[in-house]
């Protein structure tokens, strides 16, 4: 997945969010601060013919991230999102720096909890959400340097209190995966990122 595909996410997230207000109930934007930790993963390395295999040990990293989207008006429960972050998954011992941005387009779910008249979808709301994304994931050291632009997938998992009608606070888990090929100086990489995400952040509803 190259630079089309990150025009085309781009355009369906640009598209969902710029419909009409009408035909949404409730809008929300968060923001989020944690933890990743990366899984160690199979390392394919390949130059001038000769190929060879081994394990790439991550080294854990703090994760920042954004969303925003809508749930709809006629299916409170239901929504989507558009969503932006970044981490830094490094080798261990390895003074190449990793850094990955996933932009990720997600189907959501909520169930309400403790209902009331303040808080008609519910005070405290659970959430999952699952959806595609384009991961850009660049490598870079005094040898070796390239920038990775691959399809993954990105799984959640959080809750949401509202301390108000429009101010919350969320926990988060979530699951990102992606697959990597980098080639510099007739010298090819290929890897996964799967990586579980802690995250606690605000949220805000409008």
């Amino acid at each position: 997945m190259r630079t089309g595909s990150a025009v085309g996410v781009s355009l369906v997230i640009g598209v969902l969010l710029a419909c009409p207000r009408m035909l949404w109930a409730e809008g929300f934007a968060d923001i989020g601060v944690g933890g990743a930790i990366t899984q160690n993963a199979q390392i394919t390395t390949e130059n001038n013919g000769n190929r060879a295999e081994g394990r790439a040990h991550f080294a854990d990293s703090v994760t920042v991230g954004g969303r925003i989207g809508y749930w709809f008006e006629g299916a409170p429960l239901l929504g989507v999102a558009g969503t932006v972050s970044y981490f830094q998954p490094g080798a261990s011992g390895s003074t190449a720096k990793t850094e990955v941005v996933p932009l990720t387009l997600l189907a959501m779910a909520r169930w309400p909890l403790l209902e009331s008249n303040e808080f008609r979808n519910g005070r405290l709301q659970p959430y999952v959400g699952v959806g595609p994304g384009f991961f850009i994931t660049d490598i870079s050291d005094a040898r070796f340097s390239d920038t990775s632009k691959e399809a993954g997938l990105d799984v959640r998992a959080g809750a949401s209190w509202l301390f108000t009608r429009h101010i919350g606070l969320l926990v988060e888990y979530r699951l990102t995966h992606v697959g990597t090929t980098f080639r510099d100086h007739g010298e090819q990489v290929e890897t996964s990122l799967t990586t579980h995400h802690f995250l606690t952040g605000m949220a805000y509803h409008f």
